[in-house]
């Protein structure tokens, strides 16, 4: 009977853990509606309250924060003297940095992007009008318009297990460059 009860919970712990990782994270930027928001759906939800407050909702629990709100003035505890610093590790070059930054940004997705501009000057937005019609496609949908209008639609999402996988290739090609560039 113990192990049916092991076997369950390690069953449930397994599907929770596997829905977390592909539990989409997303970001929703839509101008026209005033919605700004970062999901990871079903766990956490951030999201910009017109008034300048942000709304925080977590499995449940909901708290509404203003950043404008002056704080509280805490009475401040005697500071402890100061340890010395560790060595600094060397800094990745940019070369790295540049590198690391692409595989991780090719783990997003972008759903939506819409975008209505109007530039306020007619030369320039006949212009911008057969570029933005060339660059546009179906899910990316480029507009410029005569009338005074502005505005984004953009929903980009992710997935854990997309992060993971791309990590774990960089842990493993990074460490694997990093040890030919010594024996070199």
């Amino acid at each position: 009977m113990g192990q049916l009860w092991n076997m369950i919970i390690a069953g449930l712990f397994a599907g929770v853990v596997g829905w977390l990782m592909v539990a989409p994270l997303t970001l929703v930027i839509d101008t026209t509606r005033q919605r700004y928001a970062l999901e990871w759906r079903g766990l956490v939800r951030v999201r910009l309250v017109p008034d300048g407050c942000i709304h925080l909702w977590v499995v449940g629990w909901t708290k509404l924060i203003d950043p404008f709100r002056q704080p509280t003035v805490k009475r401040q505890k005697p500071s402890k003297p100061k340890r010395p610093q560790p060595p600094h590790r060397q800094r990745p070059s940019i070369r790295t940095i540049i590198r690391i930054s692409r595989i991780l940004l090719r783990t997003f997705r972008v759903r939506t992007c819409e975008v209505e501009l109007d530039t306020s000057d007619f030369g320039l937005n006949a212009y911008l009008y057969p570029v933005f019609g060339l660059l546009s496609r179906p899910g990316r949908r480029l507009h410029i318009n005569f009338n005074g209008t502005v505005a984004v639609r953009l929903r980009i999402e992710n997935r854990p297990y997309r992060l993971l996988i791309a990590y774990i290739y960089l842990f493993i090609h990074l460490k694997s460059s990093s040890h030919d560039n010594i024996h070199q």
